[in-house]
């Protein structure tokens, strides 16, 4: 993992994120004064089955939840860091007195919430990876939904693995979807 530019593209999308509360557009009133007043961001993953891929974890290893947990943490860490670094800059979230930043944490922050797990379906086809935090269930189908703009959705990844071997078929340790055992689900 590149953690430096990992950290620096954090930084970069809670500032992007924050300047969203600002120049949206609310249908009511109240639900401008909530937006603005808590200044919730909602800071995600997408890629995640295809990094696993890149470092040769298994999706369904104890060392994935690992990784899982080492990267979310990481992220949401750097996510804070820069809520409270655009807080000391532009002021804390209106709501903030009160809040959980306030009472047990005495720490300044510009937004109430910096991370969310959301699924990113069609923003993942435009970004050519993975969904959200998504196992790859296929290495290529139709996208429906943006098809008249030409997308499928594939996975690109196992493409050079795919063509060293000389086949078409999966690479090793990789599963398909239905191929992976109910206990290895979480609910």
């Amino acid at each position: 993992m590149q953690w430096p530019e990992l950290a620096g593209t954090v930084k970069l999308t809670v500032r992007f994120l924050d300047n969203v509360v600002d120049a949206s557009h609310y249908p009511t009133e109240k639900i401008r004064a909530r937006a603005r007043g808590n200044r919730k961001i909602g800071l995600g993953i997408m890629g995640f089955a295809d990094a696993l891929v890149r470092l040769g974890i298994r999706y369904d290893s104890r060392e994935a939840v690992d990784f899982a947990s080492k990267i979310s943490r990481f992220i949401q860490e750097q996510a804070h860091n820069a809520s409270q670094e655009l807080a000391l800059e532009r002021g804390a979230f209106p709501n903030w007195a009160g809040s959980i930043w306030d009472t047990r944490y005495n720490r300044p922050m510009r937004n109430a919430s910096c991370t969310t797990i959301a699924p990113t379906g069609s923003i993942s086809v435009i970004a050519g990876c993975s969904s959200s935090i998504e196992p790859i269930y296929r290495l290529a189908y139709p996208y429906h939904q943006i098809k008249s703009l030409g997308f499928g959705q594939g996975s690109d990844i196992f493409e050079p693995s795919m063509e060293s071997s000389g086949s078409a078929s999966l690479p090793p340790r990789t599963q398909r979807g239905d191929q992976i055992p109910s206990a290895n689900m979480r609910s």
